[in-house]
């Protein structure tokens, strides 16, 4: 075996190690885990509120700690005690979102509004929407 028969076998051994990493790249990433398989199980802190690596919990446990989150929210708000408070304020804002609106329907001064306006005024719809929302969920959520 000469030196010219070495070289060739060794970038013929080149090549075939660089085809199967290539092939060991592009196949890995496609092999995807199924959504709801947990991985492994990892002790949490309790007071955690930021749950964006809960990618490894299965479907029972994701529940339970949603409803740990809900739970702690609700504690932290005390709706019971405070209803009457946030159903005022909420309607406060929807008061002053109805007057913003009336507002900029008058100062177009019985002219069409333009298109900014129509779009600030559909924002504000959007956001009156939204209060209506909270409103229905305080209604909903009787201690």
């Amino acid at each position: 075996m000469d030196a010219q028969e070495c070289g060739l076998m060794l970038g013929y051994a080149c090549i075939v190690v660089f085809l199967f990493y290539i092939i060991f790249k592009v196949a890995m990433p496609l092999r995807k885990k199924e959504a709801f398989t947990p991985k492994r199980r990892r002790r949490r802190n309790d007071d955690d509120d930021d749950d964006d690596d809960d990618d490894d919990l299965g479907p029972k446990e994701r529940l339970e700690a949603y409803r740990r989150i809900g739970s702690r929210r609700s504690d932290q708000l005390n709706i019971g005690k405070h209803r009457a408070t946030y159903q005022d304020t909420l309607a406060q804002l929807e008061d002053n979102v109805n007057l913003a609106m009336l507002q900029m329907v008058h100062e177009g001064g019985g002219e069409i509004p333009s298109d900014e306006k129509l779009g600030k005024i559909q924002q504000l719809h959007h956001f009156k929407t939204s209060l209506k929302g909270m409103d229905d969920f305080l209604d909903y959520h009787k201690d």
